[in-house]
Order: C-alpha cells, then structure tokens, then sequence
C-alpha cells in the first residue's frame, strides 16, 4: 500500500514544553466532551478489551496482528443508534452519523499489552456528507485505568492531528499540529514508559510524557457535531 501525506506534521506553535519534545507544541486546552463508548453506547474507559485465540504463528517482535481477513476474529459488530461497525471487504469499518457523537472499537487481545509496546493502525477515511456539518475526527486510543484515555487523533476532513488525554468526559489536548491527511495512512503510537511517540506515516511527529499503563487499545471515531464520519481500517498491528 502506498500512503500519501507529504505535508509536514509539525505541531502549530513555536514553543517547547519541559514534559514533550515536539518539532513545535502548543499551549494544552481544555474540553468538556463525552467519554469514548463502544460501539453499542456504553463507557469503555474501565472496561476490560475483547478476547481472541492469538494467531499461530506472528512474526518476530509482534505480539498481536489482524489484517481482517477473518470476520471471525473477534473485533464487535454493532448497528444501532448512529453507529455501523463491522468487517467490510478485508477491513473493519466504523461508520458514526446522527444521534450517535463517538464510537469505540477495542481490538480482541489475546492477551495483556506488553509494558512496552507500538500500536499501529492503517486506515481509509471517508467523509460521508448528509449533513451541513460533515467530518470529525479518527485515530487510536489507549484506555488507561481509572476512567483515563489518551487519543491520537486525525481531522476529518483533514487538516491537523492531536493527542488528548482524557479522564472520564473531561479532555484535554496535551499537543496539536497541522497535517494534510490523505486518504489513507498509518497511525502509531510507542510507549516506553513514560515516554510517548506518536507517528504519522512513519513520520514521529510529538513525543510526550505521560504517565500512565495501557490496558486496552482500539479505534475511535468521534464526528463533528450533527456529522459523520467513516473510517475503514485494514491492518491493526501491536509490537512488544
């Protein structure tokens, strides 16, 4: 697959934060917002992934991967509310349009996540306009426990990334930047203890620290309000 998105990912201030090392940050801002559910409404923040069989055979350093070949391999399918998910044509689709405001789609692990470890999803977007207000936005998320989420989001239609960090319904956005997103590409995040990359088509584009131990990682999609949003993702991978 050959994926697009040559504008350069920096962030969209000139400062430097003492706790990231970003090509530019920016100054954190604060939302009040709904916390991620899953794909049938309820609050995922605590609630423990989905459970799979680990394929046979993975290659050497991959602790978890799916290219959703197999519509059986564990990933929910929900249609109610606003809210499509389900294995569409070797991928997992995740479709958000009114009532629905967010959706959340866990990946069934076999087993818990390594201390260390670099979540990687790539993903089509598409931006489904039966609205005035189309887009959103789409990415990973990491549940962390006590109710806490950290996001690396994508713009939909595309214009900028962010990673927010999220306890409960209240957000806020440790670093944002600017970035052309194409029609498709590759999303990762590294954690090393404290220390989190985040990535955008091979391209690290913030390092942060943050404190705090991934017990679940997923998709998330959360459209602009009365929008829609449809992301299809066809390869989710975790490396230890």
């Amino acid at each position: 697959l050959v994926l697009g998105g040559d504008d350069d990912p920096s962030d969209t201030t000139g400062s430097t934060t003492a706790e990231s090392t970003t090509a530019e940050s920016t100054t954190p801002t604060t939302t009040a917002d709904q916390g991620p559910s899953d794909s049938t409404g309820s609050t995922t923040s605590d609630s423990p992934p989905p459970t799979s069989a680990a394929p046979t055979t993975l290659p050497e350093g991959v602790v978890y991967l799916d290219s959703f070949d197999d519509p059986s391999s564990g990933w929910a399918t929900t249609a109610a509310d606003g809210i499509g998910s389900g294995y569409s044509g070797g991928g997992f689709e995740v479709l958000v349009e009114p009532p629905a405001d967010r959706a959340v789609a866990l990946a069934p692990l076999p087993a818990a996540l390594p201390e260390t470890a670099t979540i990687t999803a790539h993903v089509f977007r598409d931006a489904v306009v039966s609205t005035d207000e189309p887009g959103g936005s789409f990415g990973l998320l990491l549940v962390a426990p006590g109710g806490r989420t950290i996001s690396f989001r994508v713009d939909q239609p595309g214009a900028g990334w962010s990673v927010v960090d999220a306890i409960g319904a209240d957000e806020t956005v440790i670093v944002a930047g600017n970035f052309n997103v194409p029609e498709e590409l590759s999303l990762s995040v590294d954690y090393r203890g404290t220390a989190w990359t985040f990535d955008l088509n091979g391209r690290s584009v913030t390092t942060q620290t943050i404190d705090a131990t991934p017990t679940a990682v997923g998709l998330e999609v959360v459209p602009s309000t009365g929008g829609s949003v449809r992301v299809v993702a066809d390869a989710f991978q975790i490396d230890g």
